[in-house]
């Protein structure tokens, strides 16, 4: 059944599901296919749905303010499979009327199995490399549910198969290992959070937090602690980049602030190990002479006693001495 819903700040054409549904039957069901324009004054409800929804952008660009302050530009060719169970929380907005085509499906355990077998690091999100094939796969459905006043569901959830299977080949995988991307993707979430730490990284990731550790050091020369240590420093930086007289776009999106990610950021040269590897960290392993100013001694010049000062200079895991 095709409907039309419009205001004045968007117009969107529905293709609607009207063959009946039970939940305890299973397979992929389509709920809509939907061609949608939104218009530059558009600004999205951020409400939650029982549905996800599978999106590609035709024409146009949307600016998308994510949870934690980044703006980022979607432009034509942007696939995205999203859960609309949860709210996103991004704002889209822009000069130009953005078209794109979207599918709503209803939720159940086979779809949520399926959706974890082809994409197991997390739902899809990228820029497409032959976006006419996943147009293709798109009015394959419409099409589907355009026939008829009662679709074949079969048919309709073989079109929406055949959909997830193109998006799973031009999916970029990543040439590091799954439970590694898993973590990487947990830790540019969640890297502005006080209470990230190792523990939770890898329990994200489905790893120990010592096999999670060395993939780390194999992999980007690196450790969890100081990965994180280095997004928060480059999202410090970003924040001091914007002068005082333009208002930057996370100013109003933002749950946090410098001095918060400031002080998470120094917990890691703050005393504590920065890996797993069993070694005390330098400032621990000095020696307690070394840390002890001098007896204090009298001055040779003017009789009075003076105190030296003792410098330590932690660099590069050397340690000098400066009196």
């Amino acid at each position: 059944m095709k409907s039309i819903w419009e205001i004045p700040t968007a117009r969107e054409i529905y293709h609607v599901n009207t063959s009946s549904y039970h939940p305890a039957v299973g397979g992929i069901r389509v709920q809509s296919f939907c061609h949608s324009f939104l218009y530059p004054d558009y600004k999205n409800t951020n409400q939650s749905y029982p549905y996800l929804m599978a999106t590609l952008i035709l024409s146009g660009s949307e600016e998308a303010v994510t949870p934690d302050g980044d703006v980022i530009r979607r432009k034509p060719g942007w696939f995205k499979i999203s859960d609309l169970n949860t709210s996103s929380g991004n704002v889209y907005s822009g000069k130009e009327i953005l078209e794109r085509y979207f599918i709503l499906f209803e939720v159940n355990p086979l779809l949520r199995e399926l959706l974890s077998q082809m994409f197991p690091e997390s739902l899809p999100m990228f820029l497409s490399p032959a976006p006419e094939r996943l147009r293709k796969c798109f009015e394959d459905v419409r099409d589907a549910l355009s026939d008829g006043v009662k679709p074949d569901d079969t048919l309709v959830g073989g079109m929406a198969f055949r959909l997830f299977m193109e998006a799973a080949r031009q999916f970029p995988r990543s040439p590091v290992p799954a439970p590694l991307t898993m973590a990487l993707r947990y830790i540019d979430n969640h890297f502005c959070e006080s209470g990230l730490n190792r523990e939770r990284v890898a329990l994200a990731s489905g790893v120990s937090v010592s096999t999670l550790g060395k993939l780390f050091r194999t992999h980007l020369k690196t450790t969890i602690q100081e990965h994180i240590a280095s997004l928060r420093m480059a999202k410090v930086k970003h924040m001091l980049s914007f002068p005082a007289n333009r208002s930057p776009p996370w100013r109003k999106t933002a749950v946090f602030r410098i001095p918060t990610i400031w002080r998470v950021s120094s917990k890691s040269v703050s005393g504590k190990p920065r890996c797993n590897t069993g070694k005390k960290p330098v400032a621990a392993s000095l020696s307690p002479d070394l840390l002890q100013p001098k007896k204090r001694l009298p001055c040779q010049t003017g009789g009075k006693e003076k105190q030296p000062c003792i410098f330590i200079l932690i660099c590069n895991r050397k340690v000098s001495k400066l009196v």
